[in-house]
């Protein structure tokens, strides 16, 4: 594998804003777990399968930065990424909005849909690459594991966190149908009302509880 010299990132300092907190922005590049669009059976845009947006994994690192610091963040869904392993860097140029905003941090929270590993090692490394080249050189990166199991693709995930001076965000505990949210649960929609989830593949997404602990990690790992 080309080009492995990378060296561990650490965050530029936040510049001041107006009201002399310091400011901080960062970028969430995920698939549905991350941020998933209103549908048919799914309610609000946001983390799937989070109750409401305060409480997806995003929102709850958002929000408990804001205490301390005004918080400016991006989100992108590039489940394409995942589903593309026949040419995974045709997708790279969808990311081409983010480049040079300079983040704060970056988290990656991708691979579960991923249903062909045989290119994935190469394809990640290229992703982090793409990423410190074209989007933000100084920035930290946190690569979340997967939250429904893949042996492989989590051990490739951690792999090249090492390579990359990435940081990764274990979630092996947490892959277990307590931390699902399955069905019969109500969560609020965009519209404000209270909805049902009665979709098998909304079921399988992560609850409150684990949304919560991936957030909680990533905290972790800024300090």
């Amino acid at each position: 594998m080309a080009d492995t010299n990378f060296k561990s990132s650490t965050a530029s300092t936040p510049p001041v804003h107006g009201d002399g907190r310091q400011q901080i922005n960062f970028l969430v590049i995920g698939n549905s777990i991350t941020q998933h669009g209103i549908g048919e059976y799914w309610w609000g845009l946001w983390g799937m399968a989070a109750t409401q947006k305060s409480n997806d994994f995003v929102h709850v690192v958002a929000n408990y930065l804001s205490k301390n610091f005004d918080v400016k963040f991006d989100i992108f869904n590039f489940f394409q990424w995942e589903l593309m392993h026949y040419d995974r860097a045709e997708t790279l140029a969808m990311l081409n909005k983010f480049h040079g905003k300079n983040y704060d941090f970056i988290v990656i929270q991708l691979g579960e849909n991923v249903n062909n590993s045989d290119t994935f090692e190469k394809d990640f490394f290229e992703l982090i690459k793409n990423i410190r080249e074209k989007i933000s050189a100084g920035a930290k990166i946190f690569v979340v594991g997967n939250f429904w199991r893949n042996e492989l693709v989590d051990f490739i995930k951690f792999k090249i966190s090492l390579m990359t001076g990435s940081f990764f965000v274990n979630l092996m505990d947490i892959q277990s149908a307590e931390f699902a949210i399955g069905t019969g649960v109500e969560v609020f929609g965009d519209d404000g009302k209270k909805h049902l989830v009665t979709h098998n593949g909304v079921a399988k997404h992560p609850n409150d509880k684990a949304m919560r602990i991936c957030a909680e990690r990533i905290l972790h790992a800024l300090h």
